[in-house]
């Protein structure tokens, strides 16, 4: 750079209240200056005028509305009122951010909200680097390149950038702390970067604290460093603590807030299994390891950093490089700059530098650890817990700070080996400068996504369509949809349309009115998710099956006014539930608005408002579980239902439930394993073991109050090997082609494989509590019957043949070695050999095309499944359906508990039995006393009683949504809400503070005493203290970082200017502190002087007057022993001794072994990506290979004693 224009920038810098840099610093400050306008520039032009969705769909479309919403605990207005989570987070800085950029357009906020996240991860990155291990300008700018745009930040930048902003700020937290010496000047500056963190996801601002607090540990428990006291360090180490702790109250305490109202959804979304799946050495070291675009593909950056192997190749060889720099700089000469300190200040500075090498590799190796911990020895106890007690830390991938930053710098001591090797001859500078040019070019190639432009998620859009500003303006001025619900169909678990992916429903932002929808896991109790699921399943039924008049006055009694059905949706499958349930609501005759392909459907009547309140005395029990709320409104009308489970909150003089003649009783729940990540077609048939369902939450499905359903089989126990029917198929369950399908002897219903899988199935067969039946060569027939293509009978081992033939048994039937076909659309019987007496097993593979079987018999032993309703009963109503769980299952036994007369109904009234007397719709039917099964064809019956009609309730008094007007009365009522149950909601009845109960379907309810008169207000005990928290954490926000910015402001004001001339040794009147301020002064404006290495000036670890002590290596050998064992077992174990005596012996460098292995495991990858047949990830010769470049950097984290002064040889 010319002296003109140093000049002219450095002129512009002291405009700005920047002192003009000496040499290496100018540059430094430069170039953060230029690659903020880059960053800038770079975003802008990434698709440039279209808006995708990041982290909320609010912040772009109403950020005002958004952040005075997360001010409330609860939003009524949210479906079924449930929390929000973690909204407090967003009101700084991400939220305040898009609030003062709303004038710009949306993606031009959100694209400068972008550049600033990679800026500040840039920048802090190369302020650290430097400071850390003084490597030249061009090795900090390749490392800060680097870390902002490493895998993680390209798989959240343009995505969910709220986790990519704590992994941003996480460089400068550190970087005042990594100062030689600490005072209240860089504890300031440390925590003024913590409030900058914010609180959108917990979990990744407290791992982006962790790499500061295990260095100030470190230093505390490092020696004496710089003249500094352990008394003093462990004071700045609290203050910073308390500091910590006083600007994270404003998110701490609300999180603990939420954590105790909150629903247990963490049980329903991500498993640890899943979470961790790609938790391999290499994914793990090149920091691919967040799991969700390796599932889903709408971040197409990161899913090509996942799959191309261009991309696999680029990004383990730059973070080879880190690897390898961190491991070598071990004994990697010092600079000209230290050693031109005097004597005592080089010594202190080495020291220094190598405890901050140390903090970097400890660090990185708890990182590794952390993460290969989870398919280690003890990965099902570690899995186990981040299930459990640990939920809120089972997304582990954001721990990758712990591995990226020092990992980063360890590119920056590369760049430092570069320098030091070309700094004496001709010939090595050229190296040099070839070698930093590779680096730097490697570097660029593993960001290229975002450097590429690339960033931002798939199904972006230009604007919102005008479809949806018109549907929410037409529902906030609908009186009746103010003091009720407005439904959107059909349920979709992320808002994904034709025309963009905004993920979070685009009305949201819009109403000011109740709305609900079922998306992926809404905050309310799981029986309310159980009642969505239900209505939902209402919905998607045919006219056949339910009318649509019923589904109106079902919509009506739930309390909901308006249905929008959006038919623009980007999957096919609810494009088509969208067009259907509109066909059938405009065949009702119901008025409708339509708004390009958007409806709202008026339902017209005055539905029931958000509260309402009815006589205790006339509730209806009902036995079942939350879907079954939909159902039975539909079926039998409209009613004041109550739980079962919930008898203990009615009036003392209730009826015992099962002497109670109200009491409506239904089938479910009935256990089944449920497929979490779906919102249709999650449920899996009941007839299988949830159990044995690849389902890997805790919890097959979501809990009930209510006692199950059993699933009662008659007959052999049959069991393939995958299942269409299973919760986890690709492209959702079908239990009308499971194992039902396989035994119920009706040709009609074909069991298919699960699809994606090979077109084969091995069909386990075994007898419970008797033997299989055998002929008299002992063999077991098996009677299968083929529907589509012809399949081949595979023998599994020799000399044990699957042998198959029409009626007779052939003379040479052990001879036989002919692998036999069933002919397609046509029965074979099989002669199976046992495995055992209770066990055999067939294997089955389609020739072609897709494998289908219509039947299998075992002998002439039908199977046969039933539904047995636990309990005795004299209900008002027998309810039985396949609506919710569409199984083949239509036999339902139960037992009456007094005679009572009732009258069947039914959507188809053909082929109904009684105890397998016939049974017909209208007819009245006395049912005794005992046991009975009832079989039907269609997806429904009821038994109804003709004795007692079904109460027909009207509120007792008008009400708006969240207040309702109740006067007085003799007899207690029941207070019903549209809202979801949530612990800590109250209702206030004048004077009196009532508790809610879970009502029926999830729904919250409350008891009113008889003398209970006037105004019933709704309402949450929390919000109070919520907001309360909120208030003082930001007050207490603001005074720390306004006592941190006073600390700073008086600190520069009285700092001495640095200088590049030498200061005078210090006189007799001068400190010793003052003279060590003035030489560090001298050391930072001192030009570089070339300096040849040599043994003094080599970065050693520091072990003080430490000797060998044989204790003390036992214990550091023991803990290094249990870190490799924790990621690798006794593989790692022995690959970890074998690369300690290879490096011990200097037979290999262990710099050059990481790398090595890296670079195989990184081209082994690439051949085989995760799409790929064979993921090469889980090869164990590729895991072998890892643990190998893993071992390189665990074995150095505890080195044994040496002798003293002595260091470590690499």
């Amino acid at each position: 750079m010319g002296n003109g224009v140093r000049s002219r920038v450095a002129v512009l810098l002291r405009g700005w209240g920047v002192r003009r840099p000496v040499g290496e610093q100018f540059q430094l400050r430069a170039m953060l200056i230029v690659h903020g306008f880059g960053f800038v520039v770079l975003m802008l032009l990434t698709r440039p005028g279209v808006t995708v969705t990041d982290t909320k769909h609010d912040l772009t479309a109403a950020p005002g509305k958004f952040l005075r919403g997360a001010w409330q605990f609860d939003s009524p207005l949210f479906p079924l009122g449930q929390i929000q989570n973690q909204v407090y987070g967003y009101l700084f800085p991400q939220g305040a951010w898009f609030w003062f950029a709303d004038p710009l357009p949306d993606w031009i906020a959100q694209r400068l909200w972008w550049a600033l996240v990679l800026w500040v991860a840039f920048a802090g990155m190369v302020l650290l680097c430097r400071r850390v291990t003084g490597c030249p300008v061009w090795g900090c700018w390749a490392a800060g390149l680097a870390y902002a745009t490493a895998p993680r930040m390209v798989a959240t930048v343009g995505s969910i950038s709220s986790e990519a902003w704590p992994v941003a700020v996480a460089p400068w937290i550190v970087l005042p702390l990594a100062n030689r010496r600490l005072g209240r000047y860089e504890i300031a500056q440390s925590l003024v970067a913590v409030a900058m963190v914010g609180a959108v996801n917990a979990t990744a601002t407290l791992w982006a604290y962790v790499p500061a607090g295990v260095l100030l540990l470190m230093r505390m428990f490092g020696g004496n460093q710089a003249g500094m006291s352990r008394r003093r360090m462990l004071r700045l180490a609290c203050w910073w603590l308390a500091g910590v702790l006083l600007v994270s109250v404003w998110w701490l305490v609300p999180l603990f807030i939420l954590g105790r109202y909150s629903p247990p959804f963490t049980e329903f979304i991500e498993s640890a299994a899943v979470t961790t799946r790609w938790f391999n050495p290499v994914e793990v070291l090149r920091g691919t390891t967040h799991w969700v675009p390796f599932v889903d593909f709408s971040r197409p950056a990161a899913a090509r950093q996942r799959l191309l192997p261009a991309a696999i190749v680029a990004t383990s060889v730059c973070w080879t490089i880190g690897l390898a720099g961190l491991i070598a700089a071990k004994r990697l000469p010092i600079s000209g700059r230290v050693a031109a300190l005097p004597r005592p200040l080089r010594q202190q500075t080495m020291q220094h530098m190598a405890l901050l090498r140390s903090w970097a590799v400890l660090l990185a190796s708890c990182g590794v650890v952390l993460l290969l911990a989870a398919h280690g020895p003890a990965g099902p106890q570690w899995q186990s817990l981040l299930d459990g007690a640990g939920a809120p830390l089972r997304n582990l991938h954001k721990a990758d700070v712990l591995i990226r930053v020092p990992l980063s710098l360890g590119i920056g001591y590369a760049a430092l080996i570069v320098q030091q090797t070309g700094n004496f001859r001709l010939r090595r500078r050229q190296r040099q400068q070839s070698a930093a040019a590779l680096l730097v070019l490697v570097v660029a190639c593993a960001g290229a996504p975002i450097l590429t432009g690339q960033s931002g998620a798939s199904g972006g859009w230009r604007t919102i369509p005008a479809a949806v500003g018109r549907t929410a303006e037409l529902l906030n001025t609908a009186p009746s949809a103010a003091t009720s619900a407005t439904l959107l169909y059909p349920a979709t678990p992320f808002a994904r349309f034709q025309w963009g992916n905004p993920n979070d429903e685009p009305l949201q932002a819009l109403l000011a009115v109740p709305w609900v929808v079922r998306d992926a896991i809404p905050l309310v109790n799981p029986e309310a998710i159980r009642m969505l699921d239900g209505l939902y399943a209402i919905l998607a039924t045919p006219a056949q099956t339910i009318a649509p008049q019923r589904k109106q006055a079902m919509l009506q009694a739930l309390g909901y006014s308006h249905v929008v059905i959006r038919q623009d949706l980007a999957d096919p499958a609810q494009a088509r539930a969208a067009r259907a349930l509109s066909a059938q609501l405009h065949s009702a005759n119901i008025p409708v608005h339509t708004f390009d392909a958007w409806e709202v459907f008026d339902l017209h009547a005055t539905p029931v408002a958000h509260l309402a309140a009815y006589d205790a005395a006339a509730v209806v029990p009902l036995v079942g579980a939350g879907e079954a709320l939909a159902l039975v409104t539909a079926l039998l009308g409209e009613s004041s239902y109550v739980p079962s489970t919930a008898t203990a909150h009615l009036p003392a003089d209730s009826l015992p439930l099962a002497a109670n003649p109200r009491t409506v009783v239904t089938d479910t729940p009935i256990p089944a394993a449920h497929n979490y990540a779906r919102v249709v077609d999650h449920t899996g048939e009941i007839a299988a073991d949830p159990a044995l369902s690849q389902v890997n939450n805790q919890i097959d499905d979501y809990p009930s109050a209510a006692d199950p359903a059993q699933v009662v089989r008659e007959g052999f126990r049959i069991t393939p090997s995958s299942s269409a029917g299973s919760a986890t198929a690709v492209g959702g369950a079908r239990p009308g082609s499971g194992i039902v399908a396989l035994t119920d002897g009706d040709p009609t219903t074909v069991y298919r494989p699960a699809p994606g899988t090979p077109q084969a199935a091995t069909i386990y067969i075994a007898a419970d509590n008797q033997q299989l039946p055998r002929n008299t060569t002992a063999m077991v027939p098996v009677t299968i019957t083929t529907a589509g293509s012809a399949v081949t009978i595979v023998r599994d081992h020799a000399p044990d043949p699957w042998q198959l033939f029409p009626n007779t048994i052939p003379a040479n039937l052990w001879d036989q070695q002919s692998v036999n076909t069933i002919a397609p659309f046509s029965t074979a019987t099989l002669l199976l050999p046992a495995d055992d007496p209770q066990h055999t097993h067939v294997t089955v593979v389609a020739e072609q095309g897709q494998l289908a079987l219509a039947d299998l018999v075992v002998g002439d032993h039908p199977v046969t499944y039933a539904v047995s309703i636990p309990g005795s009963y004299q209900p008002l109503a027998w309810v039985f359906q396949t609506v919710n769980n569409r199984s083949l299952i239509r036999t339902r036994q139960f037992v009456q508990a007094a005679t009572r007369e009732y009258v069947p109904d039914s959507d188809r009234c053909t082929g109904m039995l009684i105890d397998g007397a016939p049974l017909d719709c209208g007819e009245p039917l006395q049912l005794s006393p005992g046991p009975h099964t009832v079989t039907f064809t269609g997806s429904w019956v009821t038994l109804t009683a003709t004795d007692l009609p079904l109460p027909q309730l009207t509120p007792v008094s008008g009400s708006s949504r969240e207040s309702l007007l109740v006067p007085a009365a003799s007899q207690a009522r029941i207070l019903f809400t549209q809202r979801g149950y949530l612990r800590g909601l109250q209702a206030t009845a004048g004077e009196t503070l009532v508790d809610t109960f879970p009502g029926a379907g999830g729904l919250a309810a409350a008891l009113l005493p008889a003398a209970t008169a006037g105004a019933v207000d709704l309402h949450h005990e929390a919000n109070r203290l919520y907001q309360l928290a909120l208030a003082i954490g930001l007050m207490l926000w603001l005074i720390v970082l306004g006592g941190c910015g006073i600390i700073i402001w008086r600190h520069r004001r009285t700092r001495p200017p640095a200088t590049a001339h030498p200061t005078p040794p210090p006189t007799a009147t001068t400190s010793p502190v003052q003279a060590l301020q003035r030489d560090v002064a001298d050391y930072l404006a001192a030009p570089v002087k070339d300096c040849s290495p040599s043994v003094e000036s080599r970065i050693v670890y520091y072990h003080g007057t430490q000797r060998s002590n044989a204790l003390a290596d036992m214990l550091r050998g023991s803990w290094w022993a249990l870190l490799l064992w924790l990621c690798g077992g006794l593989l790692g174990l022995l690959i970890g001794v074998a690369v300690y005596l290879v490096t011990s012996f200097r037979i290999i460098n262990r710099a050059l072994l990481a790398t090595l292995a890296m670079l195989v495991c990184g081209l082994w990858l690439a051949h085989g990506p995760w799409t790929s047949p064979v993921y090469a990830g889980d090869a164990p010769f590729v895991t072998a290979v890892g643990l190998i470049a893993c071992a390189c950097l665990l074995v150095d984290t505890v080195p044994l004693s040496r002798r003293r002064g002595s260091s470590t040889h690499s």
